[in-house]
């Protein structure tokens, strides 16, 4: 089963849902296997009811210019492309809010999967 994406907009940006200990929240997360972990604003990381003054650990992220530490949530629940993931390491980090997705969905969410994104036609599936 696969999903598809804008692909003329050249961004494969999927539908994804998440689970938290207040309610799911649906976002909105660009495909991004060079990230370690999935990353989520921290709004709505709050609003599905996590306490961001309690993450599990902080992590560090590479970016173009320099490293920070993210805060480490297990996510209750993580579904995007027809797959869902349990007790999922998602991170909280704010991404400019120019920007037309709510974070990235990381490598910690295909590993042991098979991912398959076709440009041309516009579809993501995972096998």
């Amino acid at each position: 089963m696969s999903v598809t994406f804008d692909r003329l907009h050249g961004l494969a940006i999927v539908a994804t849902t998440m689970d938290g200990p207040a309610r799911s929240v649906k976002v909105r997360l660009l495909l991004d296997t060079g990230s370690a972990y999935s990353i989520v604003r921290p709004r709505l990381l709050r609003l599905a009811g996590y306490n961001l003054d309690a993450p599990r650990s902080r992590v560090p992220i590479a970016t173009v210019t320099d490293v920070i530490w993210a805060p480490l949530f297990v996510v209750s629940a993580v579904r995007a492309i027809e797959v869902e993931r349990h007790n999922s390491p998602d991170l909280a980090q704010d991404i400019p809010p120019v920007l037309a997705f709510d974070g990235v969905l990381g490598a910690s969410f295909f590993r042991g999967r098979r991912l398959i994104v076709d440009f041309t036609v516009g579809t993501a599936s995972l096998e």
